[in-house]
């Protein structure tokens, strides 16, 4: 190790590169615990491997989809970077990756991107770098999937580029009003998108910039019969393409993602509009939205985007307290321990939206929400009896969580040892000797036990082709010498596909 530290940035550079390219997704990641410099020098090899690029090894679909109301630990703002260094490093150039392609191909993606900066640095001066890192942040959950999952948001990005639309998005993200003002002189709509920037009234919602929000309603229509839009959707683009109006669905939409009630409010009750002393909200009075309309609808996908209780408190009066009566109800609760958002959880269940338990309880763990998870078991919640939230926590990798669960009733000893073979075999896979070592020091492994394992494992053929090969020494170590195959046939192994064309969760050992 002395020697490897010992080399310049630029070999160690390469060797990490090497060293991550040779490794499961799981294993790449877990290179930067190496040591501090492993630790400093990890993220940029990690973007010029390409590594993330893969997509058979991710752990979910649409990983950045909501970032904006998510407890992401850090994974944000490592992928807005990654979309920084696609644009600014990569450029496209020497892109030989299948799935990243979708990224750099037509008018979209990195190409948009960067022609977009330069026009808009040009109109404005402010600095390239700087627009950069605000279009990466604003297309991160389309970028970001279309680099996962080949094709999955890829339709979205098909639609006509029309610059000029995207322009006044940027100037309402950065409050730039010369150049909003120019543009909409021009004719641009303010409440439309192009899918690859939010709405200019999204946008301007959701950064915060109440001036220009007020300026694109002055220019929309107030409401009434001749437009009345057909809801299609969540967003603006989303609704019949005539539809132009002062309270705008993208708005809304933003302002909850913000979290800000008075840009909601803003959102709701333009100062432009023909009545302003009027409290209704296309037509329907504050209050009595409990019934189907499009305000309704408006303001029920807002409760769902926001993780501000404020603001959700003042939308469920909107609706005339029918948020809590609704089947989405449970939902809500679902989306929120999962995204991590301790105070919508602690105010849902302290007004009776939903009920703790323990799938709600496994949602929170699988996230590693440890303060969602603290109150959730303060409320009484107990692991559930199948030990689906004991082995979420395993495959987690978090110990302190599975130690928490354990002490507040999470047994092992469930649905015959099927529980405690499915987490050490988890621990195994995910290389985690100090969860192993706590898995056995809650109950000794029979002899019939140990047999299983030894005999599934093939005598540690599955360890080396998962690339598990730093797991041999130790579980023979502290399995006793049981590795040791049986006298007799093996069982041949399957070579018709490639390990890591293999999806590990249907793969996992079991004893």
């Amino acid at each position: 190790m002395t020697q490897i530290l010992d080399l310049p940035a630029e070999i160690l550079h390469m060797v990490l590169v090497q060293a991550i390219l040779n490794r499961t997704y799981v294993q790449a990641l877990r290179l930067k615990l190496v040591c501090k410099r492993f630790r400093e020098t990890f993220q940029p090899a990690l973007f010029a491997s390409r590594r993330l690029d893969f997509r058979e090894e991710r752990p979910q679909r649409q990983i950045m989809a909501h970032w904006q109301i998510r407890q992401h630990h850090g994974a944000d703002k490592m992928w807005h970077q990654y979309i920084q260094y696609l644009v600014l490093v990569e450029k496209g150039g020497n892109n030989k990756q299948p799935y990243a392609d979708y990224f750099y191909r037509g008018d979209y993606g990195q190409k948009a991107i960067l022609c977009l900066a330069n026009e808009f640095c040009a109109e404005t001066g402010i600095s390239f770098d700087e627009t950069v890192s605000a279009l990466c942040w604003l297309v991160l959950d389309q970028a970001a999937d279309l680099i996962e999952f080949k094709g999955t948001m890829f339709h979205v990005w098909q639609r006509p580029f029309a610059p000029e639309t995207n322009l006044l998005s940027l100037a309402a993200y950065f409050d730039h009003e010369p150049l909003a003002r120019r543009l909409l002189a021009k004719g641009r709509c303010p409440s439309k998108h192009t899918g690859l920037l939010p709405s200019p009234t999204e946008t301007a919602a959701f950064a915060g910039n109440a001036r220009i929000l007020k300026l694109f309603q002055e220019h929309l229509p107030d409401y009434g019969p001749e437009n009345m839009p057909r809801y299609k959707g969540p967003r603006s683009s989303d609704f019949d393409p005539s539809y132009r109006c002062k309270v705008d669905p993208g708005a809304i939409y933003g302002a909850a993602l913000r979290g800000d009630l008075d840009m909601l409010k803003l959102a709701l009750y333009p100062p432009s509009r023909f009545n302003p002393e009027s409290d209704e909200i296309l037509g329907v009075a504050f209050g009595k939205l409990d019934k189907p309309s499009l305000p309704e609808q408006y303001l029920s996908l807002a409760a769902y985007v926001t993780r501000n209780w404020e603001v959700f408190q003042y939308i469920a009066s909107a609706l005339g307290g029918g948020l809590a009566a609704k089947h989405y109800s449970l939902t809500l609760l679902k989306i929120h321990a999962e995204f991590g958002n301790l105070d919508m959880v602690r105010g849902l269940l302290n007004e009776g939206i939903g009920e703790a338990s323990s799938e709600i309880l496994r949602l929170a763990v699988r996230g590693c929400h440890e303060d969602v998870v603290d109150l959730l078991l303060e409320q009484g919640v107990v692991p559930d009896a199948k030990g689906e939230v004991l082995n979420a926590a395993v495959a987690a990798g978090s110990l302190a969580l599975v130690k928490k669960l354990v002490a507040h009733g999470a047994d092992v000893n469930l649905k015959e040892d099927e529980v405690y073979r499915l987490a050490l075999a988890t621990a195994i896979e995910l290389e985690h000797t100090d969860m192993i070592r706590y898995l056995l020091s809650l109950r000794k492994p029979t002899a019939a036990f140990r047999e299983h394992l030894i005999s599934n494992l093939q005598a540690g053929v599955r360890l080396k082709d998962w690339g598990l090969n730093s797991m041999l020494q130790f579980v023979r170590n502290d399995f006793g010498g049981y590795l040791t195959p049986k006298k007799g046939p093996q069982k041949k192994t399957s070579t018709s596909s490639s390990p890591r064309q293999t999806t590990r969760s249907s793969s996992r050992i079991q004893a």
